[in-house]
């Protein structure tokens, strides 16, 4: 069986939909809020699923990494 460049490249692009959209069948569907819960209005103060800090690092935490950087390529023992 010979297969050609647009039928190998079909084939790729199929599986790879095809394992982007697996996760999403095996996913567990979001809890229910808790009854008597009240979503919060107004102004956002925080956003808690932000991954940054408006302060940045603490000074201990760039110290930390500035020691532990040199090894950072090994593994742990």
């Amino acid at each position: 069986m010979s297969i050609n460049r647009r039928d190998w490249l079909r084939a790729s692009v199929l599986s790879g939909l095809t394992l982007a959209a697996a996760p999403a069948s095996f996913c567990e569907p979001e809890p229910e809020m808790p009854r008597g819960y009240k979503i919060p209005t107004g102004a956002i103060k925080a956003r808690l699923s932000a991954n940054e800090s408006p302060y940045g690092p603490s000074p201990k935490a760039i110290k930390t990494i500035t020691e532990a950087a040199p090894d950072g390529y090994l593994y742990a023992r």
